[in-house]
C-alpha cells in the first residue's frame, strides 16, 4: 500500500522523505532493533513482537516499541498438495477427521509464530496435545515447496503462499479465519527513534493510512502502483482479481482512529488485548509486557 506515497505526493505534503527497504518478514524486527544502520520504522506482527519481546527489550536501554496498528491479517493458514487431505471447512474444525490428520500428518510452521498458535488451538479443540503432532520448524517461504515436494504433508502458508498453492493445484486445509484467529500488523520503532523523530514517525504512519484509503476507495482503479511493486518484489505475480482476493484476507482500516478503535480497545473487533492474553498463556510469557500505542489524537495532519 505504502508504495503509493510518491504517486500521491505525500513526501511533499508531510515534509518527510522515506526510503522503502524490502526485507523478508522475519528480518524486519531485527533490522529495527539493530544498533547499526537498519530500518527506522518496520512493519511487524503483533504476535511475533510479543514472542520476541523479552529478547528484544530485556536489559535494553533502547527498547523496540509497537507504536501503532496498521492492518489485520486474518487469512494465513495451512496448505497441502496431498489429494487425500480434505479442508477442515468441509469436514469440521472439531471432528474425528481433524483429530486424525493432526495425529497422522507431518506439519511445518515457523517457530513461535501465529501458525504455531493456530495449530495449537486446533489441536486443543480436538484434545490432541501439540507435543504429539509430528511438527517441523521452517521458514514460511520454504513451506510451499516442502509441501509440494512431499517433505511435509501440511505446511504453514502466508498470503502469498496461499495464492500460490491454489495456482499450483494444492489445497488450503484451514485458514486463520476458519478457526477464529487473526494477527495485527503494526509499526515498530526503537524508543530513541520515537523520542528523537516522533513527528516523522507520526507522519509516515499517517502517510500509510492515506495510501490505504486511496487504494481501498477504488481497488481496481487505484492499485496499479501496488501491483507493479508486487510484480518487481513478490514471489507471486498478481492479476487484479487475484489482488482483490488477496486483500479480502486482510482488514485494512483507512484512518488512524479506525485502526485504533478496532484493534487497541476492548470493544474492537480485533482487540489486541485478547490476542495478547492468548499469546501470554500459550507461550508462558511474562505478564509485564506493556503495549502503549500512540492514541489517534497524537497524529497531526499539516
Amino acid at each position: 500500500m505504502l508504495v503509493n506515497y510518491k504517486h500521491l505526493g505525500l513526501e511533499e505534503k508531510y515534509g518527510v522523505s522515506i526510503n522503502l527497504i524490502t526485507l523478508p518478514f522475519e528480518d524486519i524486527v531485527p533490522s529495527v532493533a539493530s544498533a547499526s544502520a537498519g530500518a527506522d520504522i518496520g512493519f511487524g506482527s503483533f504476535i511475533g513482537y510479543l514472542n520476541q519481546y523479552k529478547n528484544l527489550n530485556t536489559d535494553s536501554d533502547d527498547p523496540v516499541l509497537f507504536v501503532y496498528p496498521a492492518y489485520v491479517f486474518k487469512g494465513g493458514g495451512f496448505v497441502t498438495f496431498d489429494k487425500g487431505i480434505k479442508p477442515l471447512r468441509e469436514t469440521g474444525v472439531v471432528s474425528q477427521y481433524a483429530s486424525d490428520i493432526l495425529q497422522n500428518e507431518k506439519f511445518g510452521y515457523p517457530d513461535k509464530s501465529i501458525y504455531e498458535l493456530v495449530l495449537a488451538h486446533v489441536a486443543r479443540s480436538n484434545d490432541v496435545p501439540l507435543s504429539e503432532i509430528d511438527t517441523h520448524k521452517i521458514v514460511i517461504e520454504d513451506g510451499l515447496l516442502a509441501a509440494q515436494s512431499g517433505a511435509l504433508d501440511i505446511a504453514a502458508a502466508g498470503l502469498t503462499q496461499l495464492n500460490e498453492t491454489k495456482r499450483r493445484g494444492g489445497e488450503i486445509v484451514f485458514t486463520m479465519d476458519d478457526v477464529g484467529f487473526a494477527d495485527i500488523t503494526g509499526f515498530l520503532v526503537k524508543e530513541s527513534t520515537m523520542r528523537e523523530r516522533g513527528d516523522d514517525v507520526r507522519a509516515v504512519i499517517q502517510m500509510w493510512f492515506e495510501c490505504v484509503a486511496y487504494v481501498m476507495s477504488d481497488i481496481e482503479g487505484n492499485s496499479r502502483e501496488t501491483i507493479d511493486y508486487l510484480d518487481r518484489q513478490a514471489a507471486t505475480k498478481y492479476t487484479i482479481d487475484e489482488f482483490k482476493a488477496a486483500i479480502e484476507q486482510e482488514y485494512f482500516p483507512t484512518t488512524t482512529a479506525e485502526a485504533y478503535n478496532e484493534t487497541m480497545t476492548e470493544e474492537g473487533k480485533f482487540s489486541h488485548q485478547g490476542i495478547q492474553e492468548t499469546v501470554i498463556a500459550f507461550f508462558g510469557l511474562s505478564e509485564t509486557i506493556q503495549i502503549t500505542p500512540l492514541p489517534p489524537g497524537s497524529f497531526k495532519t499539516p
